[in-house]
């Protein structure tokens, strides 16, 4: 087996060049060295670094930053799109701000719809697995349902 192989293999494993520790698939022996490898030095000094996760409190003090920069965009972006409707109102342009909510509103209404087939089709289902149950434990779903808390 090329040696190339047998470093990546002990790399997952976490075995030793020699095959001395680790407990890898094979129990950590390592047969064959052959010298036909390919130059590994860039992939051993990655590795050197070891696992790069991020503290939990260093997360939270970024991802709250995140949170506030993005409701304060949020609120520039809606008081940028009131204002240029205010300014189209003041131009006497109505109809294309009528519009826009219009359009507005149609994609609403499109989400609105396609929720409501999607409740449709999820209490068909459990409607479905509820008339199972009812049918597999006959008399005994009285004390079945009454399991079930909502």
């Amino acid at each position: 087996m090329p040696r190339w192989i047998l470093k990546r293999l002990n790399r997952m494993y976490d075995v030793a060049d020699d095959g001395t520790t680790g407990a890898g698939a094979d129990g950590g022996n390592v047969e064959d060295k052959s010298t036909d490898t390919p130059d590994t030095s860039k992939d051993d000094a990655g590795k050197k670094e070891g696992n790069q996760s991020i503290p939990k409190a260093r997360f939270d003090e970024i991802n709250e930053k995140y949170k506030a920069a993005k409701a304060e965009l949020d609120k520039i972006n809606a008081d940028k799109a009131k204002a240029e409707e205010q300014e189209a109102i003041k131009r006497g342009e109505h109809e294309k701000v009528i519009a826009e909510k219009d359009k507005e509103l149609e994609q609403y209404r499109a989400k609105e719809e396609m929720w409501k087939a999607r409740e449709t089709e999820q209490t068909t289902k459990n409607q479905a697995r509820i008339d199972a149950l009812k049918a597999d434990y006959g008399e005994k779903w009285g004390t079945v349902a009454n399991l079930i808390k909502e």
